[in-house]
């Protein structure tokens, strides 16, 4: 009987707190708030908002998320892979993006640099004018 008293007396207790949490506005608007300062620098990059905004739709219209969006390659079509995959180089037509989608530096035509084809006939196409650009905006002239 004690012990029955005392879970009652328990689950009434973790329905008060949880009641009081669900239901406290501000709690939930500081928890966003701090979410939101505290990853401030992360969303507002120039070069982010370059990406998602004109980069990656012409990826999109290239038919890379075919492969890469759901798994089956690497790099995955995020800011952040495709940004580290962007540094490796020194200019905007010289880094491993570029040589990936336009075949650029592959061992032979018949075996290309990139497994999915190549995406660019030239660098002075899309979705390879987009990267370039992309690249000017991420680290200048």
């Amino acid at each position: 009987m004690a012990a029955n008293k005392t879970i009652i007396t328990i689950t009434v207790f973790l329905l008060i707190v949880a009641y009081a949490f669900i239901t406290d506005a501000d709690r939930g608007t500081t928890v966003v708030k701090n979410d939101v300062e505290s990853n401030l620098d992360r969303y507002v990059t120039q070069g982010e908002i370059f990406y998602l905004n004109n980069v990656l739709p012409k990826l999109a219209e290239n038919g890379c998320l075919k492969c890469h969006a759901r798994g089956y390659m690497e790099p995955s079509m995020s800011y952040e892979s495709m940004l580290r995959r962007l540094a490796i180089g020194d200019s905007a037509e010289n880094n491993i993006v570029i040589y990936k989608l336009a075949n650029i530096r592959s061992f032979s035509p018949q075996i290309p640099n990139h497994p999915g084809g190549q995406r660019c006939a030239t660098i002075d196409v899309e979705p390879c004018i987009s990267i370039r650009q992309w690249w000017q905006v991420e680290f200048g002239q």
